[in-house]
Formats: C-alpha cells, structure tokens, sequence
C-alpha cells in the first residue's frame, strides 16, 4: 500500500463491508472465515497486507472493491484538507482580502449603467 494513503487509513474509522463479499465468506470454512474478516478489518483500516498464503489467495477477489473504496476515501480526505486550508487563508486574511468575504457574484459588477 502507497504511504501517502496509509497516513489517511490509520485515521479512518470506519469500512465498508458489501452483502457480496459477505456470502462468498460465508461459504468458506469457519476458521478461515474468521482469519480473512480480520485480514479484510486489517488492510482497510491499517493497511496491512495478508502474511498467510491462503488469506492472500482469498483476499485477491475482495481486494479490488476495497481499494476503491480506500482510493475514495483519500481523494474525500484530501479535498477536505484542502477545503479547509482555503478556509483558513480566508479567515486570518492571507488571500488578500483581509478576511472581508465578496458577496459578488460570478460576473457581476458594482458599476451601474445607464442605457
């Protein structure tokens, strides 16, 4: 897994789990059920890549959903990140503004015509 990614999924605190990926694990045997939920549970909220060679065969057919998933969730982090630094340039006034907010609208203009 990226680095730059892996800073954003040990913050995460929450993954998605698809009904699909739930009755393909369900067909497996019990101990190995459990060991690819927590291998699936560890990659997306760690990072962390299967050891086990079965766990890493299982995990091959779940893994292109989860990082998906994971790509989503660190393009919506970093577009958050951003938005709030525009925030803050806003506030403390270093885009030139002072902090004033323009109210003006896309094209409009404060010149009045007179026709």
């Amino acid at each position: 897994m990226d680095e730059s990614k892996k800073q954003y999924i040990l913050n995460r605190k929450a993954f998605a789990m698809y009904r699909e990926h739930v009755e393909a694990i369900r067909m497996m045997p019990e101990e190995v059920r459990l060991r690819l939920y927590d291998t699936i549970a560890d990659y997306c909220l760690l990072g962390a890549e299967p050891s086990d060679m079965l766990l890493k065969v299982a995990f091959t057919c779940f893994r292109p959903a989860l990082d998906k998933d994971i790509e989503a969730y660190v393009s919506t982090c970093q577009k958050n990140k951003e938005n709030r630094s525009k925030r803050q340039s806003f506030t403390t006034g270093t885009n030139g503004t002072n902090g004033k907010k323009n109210n003006k609208k896309a094209g409009e203009s404060r010149c009045f015509y007179i026709c």
